[in-house]
């Protein structure tokens, strides 16, 4: 099987296996092992699942600006949330990629965490499983490959919400990404000890009554942070964590909209 690896094989190839409804086959699943994205995994197995290459491979589609914008990490996985969030990105004019980063414990997660008690349990269990370590590798992974994408101009940021907003800080720390932004991040307290390895731009945007992060995780955060250049935290008063997933229970439409636009600043001013 020949692999493919640009965009646009993708897309020939995709539409061969949706042509034949042969999404099980090996060439599909061969779209799994594209040169050049080693550790990025859920692109062959999903191929049937859904129409759109886009989608297959957690793409958003991009408007007509040449940036990227890798990331949209949440612990969810890449359900309708992360979706709707690429869809946004995208008619910025940005490409968004959003990994499968709970592959090695289950491929192609999707959750809904406003459907019940057990989709927050299922969630918190992958969460307590996920090596973040190995996930930071996925994510660097992730920032090489959106770095070279039909459309790039080479720059990418990392958004993430929950535990996908811990990853983004520590993606700040860990890795060469152009910018990072943590909505409502947990446990970044006990990260503090890497501030000093963020070179590039990081929003934190935190949840005054979030009871993941409660007042004494935000108030060491806030002073662990406060003579860091690169670094912009915001405490959004009076609203829960999640306060920025359209829909959901802690949904606040003035927070996320004053949220939502400082991180659409920080994109287009450091991505072009």
């Amino acid at each position: 099987t020949k692999l493919l690896s640009t965009l646009q094989g993708i897309t020939k190839l995709k539409e061969k296996c949706l042509k034949k409804k042969a999404s099980k086959t090996v060439v599909c699943r061969a779209l799994n092992q594209v040169p050049g994205l080693p550790d990025i995994p859920g692109l062959g197995d999903a191929l049937g699942d859904v129409p759109l290459v886009g989608d297959l491979l957690g793409l958003g589609r991009p408007g007509t600006g040449p940036t990227t914008s890798a990331g949209d990490l949440d612990n969810n996985g890449r359900g309708p949330t992360m979706r709707q969030l690429s869809d946004w990105v995208a008619e910025m004019g940005f490409i968004a990629v959003s990994p499968d980063l709970f592959w090695r414990q289950e491929k192609g997660v999707q959750l809904d965490p406003d459907a019940g008690q057990a989709q927050w349990d299922r969630a918190f269990k992958l969460m307590q499983g996920m090596d973040q370590d190995k996930a930071i590798e996925d994510i660097k992974a992730s920032i090489v490959h959106a770095r070279t994408m039909p459309g790039s101009n080479g720059k990418v940021a990392t958004m993430g919400f929950c535990l996908g907003g811990r990853l983004a800080y520590m993606a700040a720390a860990r890795t060469d990404a152009d910018a990072n932004i943590s909505y409502y991040g947990v446990g970044i307290e006990g990260l503090l000890g890497e501030a000093g390895s963020i070179k590039a731009p990081l929003i934190l945007h935190i949840a005054e009554k979030d009871k993941f992060v409660p007042p004494e995780a935000q108030a060491k955060i806030l002073d662990g942070l406060k003579d860091r250049k690169q670094v912009s935290a915001y405490v959004y008063p009076g609203v829960d964590h999640a306060f920025a997933r359209m829909g959901g229970h802690a949904w606040d439409a003035r927070a996320a909209t004053i949220a939502n636009g400082r991180s659409a600043e920080l994109l287009a001013r450091v991505l072009g």
